[in-house]
């Protein structure tokens, strides 16, 4: 695989993978919105993509049946601080598993992803929450 970058601008680039996709996008760090996404977005897309891929690895590793899965993450900013984030990880679940089984995966996934490797030995402090669903509860959700 290979990926570049090129500097088209004052502070905007545009990022090509091998598989020809190019994508234009921001410096992050003076965040100038001149284009939809800025690097870090790209990455914290890449981290949400491969926690959820990796949970649902440990959720079928677990024989957990699983009705239904979203992952999202959020960067809560830190000033004047290195790093200069930290990211809050909600993972919505719909299963009959119990929670604290949830949880021991969600954390295994967060632990063995690359880029969850990568941020925490950058200093950076991922924490985790799980918002379950039991099937019943998801169906009443719709009726009410």
């Amino acid at each position: 695989m290979k990926t570049t970058a090129k500097w088209i601008n004052e502070n905007n680039y545009i990022l090509n993978n091998s598989k020809y996709l190019n994508i234009a996008v921001s410096d992050p760090i003076k965040r100038e919105d001149n284009y939809e996404f800025n690097c870090l977005d790209l990455v914290l897309m890449g981290f949400v993509g491969c926690i959820t891929s990796e949970f649902k690895k440990q959720i079928t590793e677990n024989s957990i049946v699983l009705q239904g899965l979203e992952t999202e993450a959020h960067i809560e900013t830190l000033e004047n601080s290195h790093p200069a984030f930290d990211l809050h990880v909600i993972c919505n679940v719909k299963s009959s598993a119990k929670i604290k089984v949830l949880e021991e995966c969600l954390e295994k996934a967060i632990d063995s992803s690359l880029p969850g490797i990568l941020f925490k030995q950058a200093g950076i402090i991922i924490d985790s929450e799980i918002i379950a669903t039991t099937p019943a509860q998801y169906v009443e959700s719709f009726a009410g």
